[in-house]
């Protein structure tokens, strides 16, 4: 950040950010975030909302805009945060987390029907339990998982972060 280092540390405590770069002229910006690359374990991030952060914005594993910087920076960024405050950030983060692990639901409850129904509606079942799904029940219960796993990724419309 280009800010001072007092601010800079008090927020990065605030989001649990333990290695913080402050007092960083904007020509410098691109320079530290692309020495970071590939020394660093996992992705490296950077927010900015100005036309000064859209070299470092570019050259991040993953740019985050603000929805009140500049258009320079939110065309740089992989992710623009639309309110303008940088809670959006961690927000973002765990809203991303969030979509993961409905994805992961979503598969297992998919590959689970398709294991259990499919079998079921060729007749597979039959010479052990006599059993077999016919045609009209196998529809029905394609459709209900399909409605099932549409619920189940919609919880995220209501999805809000835990504080």
């Amino acid at each position: 950040t280009g800010d001072q280092p007092g601010p800079a540390q008090a927020v990065a405590s605030q989001l649990g950010i333990t290695r913080v770069q402050a007092g960083v002229k904007p020509d410098g910006k691109a320079a530290r975030v692309s020495a970071l690359i590939g020394t660093v374990p996992g992705l490296v991030a950077m927010a900015g909302d100005g036309t000064n952060d859209t070299p470092a914005l570019a050259s991040a594993d993953l740019g985050i805009s603000l929805g009140s910087g500049t258009d320079a920076a939110k065309e740089a960024s992989a992710v623009v945060v639309l309110k303008g405050d940088i809670a959006g950030v961690a927000r973002a983060f765990l809203m991303g987390r969030a979509t993961v692990r409905v994805i992961r639901q979503n598969l297992f409850l998919a590959f689970a029907y398709n294991a259990l129904a499919l079998p079921a509606a060729a007749g597979l079942f039959i010479s052990s339990t006599g059993w077999a799904l016919s045609p009209t029940w196998a529809a029905g219960s394609m459709g209900l998982s399909s409605l099932f796993l549409t619920l189940n990724a919609l919880r995220l419309l209501k999805f809000s972060p835990k504080n």
